[in-house]
């Protein structure tokens, strides 16, 4: 809808007629009163006054149709509403739960990322140690003990 093409000032007199509501009312009780005492009947020819009752009957029978109608849409529309509620109830429920698995599993990620990180640090820490606190000690060569042989004695 193109803003530029409205008539604004038919737009603005016919708001401001439909916002005097008293004046409106009062047109409206006026027209009841003249409804209420035109009798319809005095005017009308026999014939024209049994084509008015069928269209009355016929009135009457469209306007329970359309009751029908309705209460049948309203009970329809009031299911599917309390089943796209009971739908909604149930996919909060599972994108909590969703959310509640992954935030477990990011817990258990960032648990993991730590330990694992504690033990490369200490890891390299202890590497570090014993490299600075081990001394290489030389060996010494082992000498062999001369070999003698037990000659035994007799006692006299």
């Amino acid at each position: 809808m193109d803003l530029s093409s409205l008539n604004w000032e038919k737009i603005k007199k016919e708001a401001l007629r439909l916002s005097d509501f008293e004046a409106i009312k009062k047109e409206l009780q006026n027209l009841t009163k003249e409804i209420q005492t035109f009798d319809i009947h005095q005017h009308l020819s026999p014939s024209a006054k049994k084509r008015v009752k069928e269209f009355e009957k016929a009135y009457g029978k469209l306007l329970g149709k359309i009751n029908r109608a309705q209460r049948e849409f309203d009970r329809e529309f009031n299911k599917a509403l309390t089943q796209l509620k009971k739908t909604r109830l149930e996919a909060e429920k599972h994108v909590k739960k969703v959310r509640k698995k992954a935030q477990d599993h990011k817990n258990k990620l960032k648990k993991a990322t730590s330990n694992l990180k504690k033990r490369v640090t200490k890891k390299t820490v202890a590497k570090k140690k014993k490299t600075t606190t081990k001394k290489k000690a030389t060996k010494k060569a082992t000498t062999r003990k001369k070999t003698t042989k037990k000659t035994t004695r007799k006692k006299a």
